[in-house]
């Protein structure tokens, strides 16, 4: 079965949380992620289908819950999910005050709308809906042959830095920076997802950045709060929350979606 034919097959179960654990083997990629440090918050990560086959192909809830950073872990991922539908979700859900979230959205927005202004007004909804909750958010990376798409992403990219001057509670995880593909079958066929190895790159790196902001979190709790942008981890690296209410498809109104 190839990989879009077994997305499609799993969309009913794309929310995967602590249920979902599987301990792993002691030379797991977790084992150094670990960390002794207190667990200050919650972590909510709400997600397309990127964040999906990263939990389909790397164990990526497993890991994180492996990496025992955080009181509990939900991870709410949905093939076709949009940022603004995202916004809604975070809204409605009754998630702790002390609820980090990982926001992981926007590729299927900025595929469908070619409008400069957009952006801005996205970023903005899901940071209203956050609710001065701390934000990690993963900027957007498209393959170099779906030009259209990659300049909208830059775009998308370019607002969301400017929008950490507007939302202190703001935190941007570089993936543009970090995953240069130097191969197109990195993006086999439509230029969006990716193969299998590079969503094991895509669980580690998002691992080790909610790594790196956890411990950011911690030191918030005694220090002045500040705002700050995550450096990528090194490319040599080795690779209780509410039920989800949102494990259908959620098709948008768009031209395209991640399907």
């Amino acid at each position: 079965m190839n990989p879009r034919t077994r997305f499609k097959a799993c969309a009913l179960v794309a929310v995967l949380g602590l249920s979902l654990f599987v301990a792993p083997s002691a030379g797991s990629a977790t084992s150094d992620i670990s960390s002794a440090i207190p667990k200050t918050h919650h972590l909510y990560v709400i997600g397309d289908s990127l964040t999906f086959g990263s939990s389909l192909f790397a164990q990526f809830p497993q890991k994180l819950k492996a990496t025992n950073l955080w009181k509990t872990t939900v991870v709410d991922a949905v093939v076709g999910r949009s940022a603004m539908t995202g916004a809604r979700i975070i809204q409605r859900k009754k998630l702790k005050v002390n609820t980090a979230i990982l926001v992981a959205l926007g590729t299927n927005d900025m595929m469908s709308r070619r409008e400069k202004w957009y952006p801005a007004r996205l970023i903005d909804e899901v940071m209203k809906a956050a609710n001065g909750r701390p934000v990690l958010w993963l900027n957007l990376e498209y393959s170099t042959t779906r030009r259209d798409w990659r300049a909208r992403g830059v775009r998308f990219n370019r607002q969301l830095q400017l929008a950490t001057e507007r939302w202190p509670n703001l935190t941007i995880a570089d993936w543009d920076k970090f995953f240069t593909p130097n191969r197109k079958n990195r993006f086999p066929g439509d230029g969006v997802h990716l193969n299998v190895s590079a969503y094991r790159l895509r669980s580690t790196f998002m691992l080790r950045s909610l790594r790196t902001w956890a411990t950011a979190l911690y030191n918030m709790t005694t220090t002045t709060t500040t705002t700050t942008t995550l450096a990528p981890p090194s490319p040599e690296a080795t690779p209780d929350s509410e039920p989800n209410q949102e494990s259908q498809q959620e098709p948008e109104p768009q031209a395209e979606s991640l399907e």
